[in-house]
C-alpha cells in the first residue's frame, strides 16, 4: 500500500515538473544594457550635444514602451515604442544636451524604464518593467597630447642589417660546400 502511494507521489511530482518545463517556452523577458554606470559615467563638456544609446533586448517578440524617468532636463529619447523580435537587441537612442552655463563636475542621473505593452496573448510575461540608470558627468575633455611621429634615423635600418647577415651566411655556406666537394674529388 505504501509503495503504491510513493509511486503515485513521484508521478504527481514528475507531472508538475513536466508541465512547468513545457510552459517555460511561454515566458517573455527583456532587459537593458549599457557601458555606463555610476563608476563609469558618460562624459560630456558644457555646451556640448552628444548622441548615445543603450541596448534593449528580449527573449521573445514584444512591443515595448520606453520612458525617460529622470534626466529629462538634459536628455531626450528618439523613439518611445519598439518592436523586439526573438533574441533581438536594438539601440534606444538618446540625445544628451548640456547648457553652456553648467559647471564642470556636475553630475546628472539618466534613468530609462521599459514596459511590456504587448497586447494580451497566450504567454505569461515576466518582462513587466525593466529599468536602467547611468550617470552623466559634465567635464571638459582632457587635452590630447600629440606625439610626433618617429623620425627615421639616417643610416642603415635593422632590416638591411638582417638581410646583409643572411647574405654573408649564404656566401660562406656556398664557399664551404664548394671547398668540401673539391676535396672529395
Amino acid at each position: 500500500m505504501k509503495n503504491k502511494q510513493n509511486k503515485k507521489r513521484i508521478f504527481e511530482i514528475l507531472l508538475i515538473f513536466g508541465i512547468l518545463l513545457i510552459n517555460f517556452s511561454l515566458i517573455n523577458a527583456m532587459g537593458f544594457s549599457t557601458a555606463f554606470d555610476d563608476s563609469y559615467p558618460f562624459v560630456i563638456a558644457p555646451g556640448e550635444t552628444k548622441d548615445m544609446s543603450v541596448t534593449l533586448s528580449s527573449t521573445d517578440p514584444l512591443k515595448v514602451g520606453v520612458t525617460l524617468t529622470s534626466g529629462s532636463e538634459i536628455a531626450t529619447i528618439s523613439d518611445t515604442e519598439y518592436d523586439l523580435g526573438v533574441g533581438e537587441m536594438i539601440p534606444v537612442n538618446l540625445k544628451i544636451e548640456i547648457p553652456d552655463n553648467v559647471a564642470e563636475g556636475t553630475k546628472y542621473k539618466i534613468s530609462l524604464l521599459a514596459r511590456d505593452i504587448t497586447p494580451a496573448g497566450g504567454t505569461v510575461s515576466l518582462a513587466g518593467e525593466v529599468g536602467v540608470s547611468f550617470t552623466v558627468l559634465v567635464q571638459k575633455p582632457a587635452p590630447v597630447e600629440e606625439t610626433p611621429a618617429p623620425v627615421e634615423e639616417e643610416g642603415i635600418s635593422t632590416i638591411w642589417w638582417v638581410l646583409g647577415i643572411i647574405v654573408i651566411i649564404a656566401i660562406i655556406a656556398i664557399i664551404w660546400f664548394v671547398v668540401k666537394n673539391r676535396k672529395e674529388e
